[in-house]
């Protein structure tokens, strides 16, 4: 008879090999926390009161060119690191996805991290007073939001609460709210979670999705599987969302495929159901929030391609709305366009990343912290949110093109709003550039070397405010002997721009960098507008293209008043 013993050897010391073998990888990247991109996934624990892997201390990355590491407290937050305040007298929770979480940026420079330096560096107190919980979960919307603050974050009792959002937020409409699903008999246990097997198996799913063969193959085992009986948790997260409906139409597809498609507001109307969703939603949170005896705060994070563009969607929607429901809120958008535009600083972890980069983080902080006030006799003093200031109007404008005919004279692409009541021009010119499909406005240094051009327009329709978009050009780019000037004024008031002003005119110099200027009165509606132009040498502004790429223009934004 045959002997299997050296086989059977043979097979336990592979075994062993592959067990071991697996045992020094995890400590060699326990030591090394660059080796694997661990990705800061929701579990949404049971028994933790954050919802990311508690102990954790990891390198991740959303591109390999700027990895950064973060670490997680024993609730399952991610951590502030700069401080360790263990009797805090006002806690402050954050709620919100990965620019809440901080992707891409370490722990001390998430806005959360950064707020709670500022608070206390201004506090009355001398030891640290305010403690800044960071529970940002990435890829988490506005529903696990909701279920998690109702089922457990309430329970941490915070002074505060502020929510962030970002346009991402409305993507995560059209696809199913996943905390109950996962937090639903899933508690955490530390002999149980230990091991980094999880997220070795997560790094090498995720290479593996980089190829399209096995995108399609695991796509179709999903199709074609046996879905699980949700039912249960469904019912437990239906009572307090209420019926959802999850079939989206393939012009919503299209138009969620594209982050400009989403701000842009024009689209607003047919993205409306998810809109009117987070909406919903929002008004549940902050209701919840209130009856708890706690204040609360929308923050609205632009997005980088709102920072060359006037596309103002996420304001268009939330403004009015919180106006309308007594949501106090921060619309940080004019501010990160103004830094970015006026004064070339980049707030993205651009162009490997979309994320805010330390500085962007920063100011969303900065900004928090100002509507932070203290009030009442110490020492028992309450921490508010100070109310809202008036805003812009965001509804969707009228858009009226201003062109220029070969005489220099302006033509208006309607006058259903809008009548031009008089022009006056000195030494101005219409030149092209290239191969001739790109037309603009400049001055004929053939007779001297400033020009100028005022129009004067009269409303035919009730306006409260007027935004006037441009493509400013400097041939040479060069600011000290080239400008370009334009202003807006309406019942004596007045918003102005200069290529001058700006401390990077290289910018000016590409055809494709654009500005928006934008003005509210404080008096009654606006009857007539006066746009004034300014030119030195070369400043121009592009109002024709007849390329392939037709999106510069001269524009007029009429704004009628909000009836929200």
């Amino acid at each position: 008879m045959r002997s299997h013993k050296p086989t059977t050897i043979l097979s336990i010391s592979i075994f062993l090999c592959v067990i071991f073998s697996f045992f020094c990888m995890e400590f060699v990247a326990r030591l090394n926390k660059s080796i694997l991109n661990i990705q800061p996934v929701p579990h949404f624990f049971s028994n933790k009161l954050g919802n990311l892997k508690p102990y954790l201390s990891a390198s991740a990355f959303s591109h390999p060119r700027i990895p950064y590491l973060y670490s997680t407290d024993r609730n399952g937050f991610r951590s502030n690191s700069s401080t360790n305040i263990t009797t805090p007298d006002k806690i402050i929770l954050c709620l919100g996805d990965s620019y809440t979480f901080g992707v891409s940026v370490p722990d001390t420079a998430t806005f959360p991290a950064a707020l709670e330096k500022q608070l206390n560096l201004k506090s009355e107190s001398s030891a640290p007073s305010y403690r800044i919980i960071n529970s940002g979960t990435p890829d988490t919307g506005i529903e696990d939001i909701y279920l998690y603050y109702i089922d457990k974050a309430r329970n941490i009792k915070p002074n505060l609460v502020i929510l962030q959002f970002d346009i991402h937020n409305i993507r995560l409409l059209s696809k199913q709210y996943r905390y109950k699903f996962i937090q639903q008999d899933n508690s955490y246990n530390i002999f149980k979670d230990i091991s980094l097997a999880r997220d070795i198996s997560l790094l090498f799913t995720k290479q593996l999705e980089q190829y399209p063969g096995y995108s399609s193959l695991s796509k179709w085992i999903l199709e074609n599987q046996t879905q699980p009986d949700d039912s249960r948790n469904m019912d437990i997260a239906m009572q307090f969302l209420g019926k959802r409906e999850y079939t989206i139409s393939r012009t919503v597809d299209d138009l969620l495929s594209e982050d400009k498609r989403i701000l842009n507001e024009e689209n607003l109307e047919a993205l409306w159901p998810l809109w009117n969703r987070y909406l919903d939603v929002l008004l549940k949170l902050k209701q919840s929030v209130e009856s708890d005896g706690i204040d609360f705060l929308l923050v609205i994070t632009p997005h980088h391609e709102q920072m060359n563009s006037f596309d103002n969607a996420p304001s268009a929607a939330l403004i009015p709305f919180c106006i309308k429901n007594n949501i106090k809120y921060l619309d940080l958008t004019e501010k990160f366009r103004s830094l970015t535009r006026d004064n070339g600083v980049e707030l993205f972890c651009k162009p490997f990343d979309y994320h805010c980069n330390v500085l962007g983080n920063s100011i969303i902080a900065d900004g928090i912290s100002k509507r932070i006030d203290s009030i009442g006799e110490a020492p028992r003093k309450i921490a508010v949110f100070t109310k809202n200031l008036p805003s812009y109007n965001h509804v969707v404008p009228d858009k009226i093109m201003v062109t220029f005919d070969e005489s220099g004279y302006p033509r208006l692409s309607s006058t259903d709003f809008v009548e031009i009541v008089n022009f006056k021009r000195d030494n101005t010119i219409i030149k092209n550039e290239g191969d001739g499909s790109i037309k603009y406005v400049t001055c004929d240094l053939r007779n001297a070397p400033t020009a100028s051009a005022t129009l004067e327009l009269r409303m035919k329709t009730s306006i409260e405010q007027v935004g006037l978009v441009f493509f400013p050009h400097l041939l040479d780019g060069d600011n000290r002997s080239n400008a370009f000037t334009a202003s807006l004024s309406a019942n004596n008031e007045e918003a102005s721009f200069s290529t001058s002003n700006t401390n990077f005119p290289e910018r000016w110099k590409d055809l494709e960098n654009m500005y928006h200027v934008t003005l509210k009165p404080s008096s009654a509606s606006i009857d007539s507008i006066t746009v004034k132009l300014g030119f030195v040498r070369d400043g121009g502004f592009i109002f024709e293209n007849k390329g392939k790429q037709s999106f510069r223009r001269f524009e007029l934004l009429l704004y009628p008043p909000d009836k929200g």
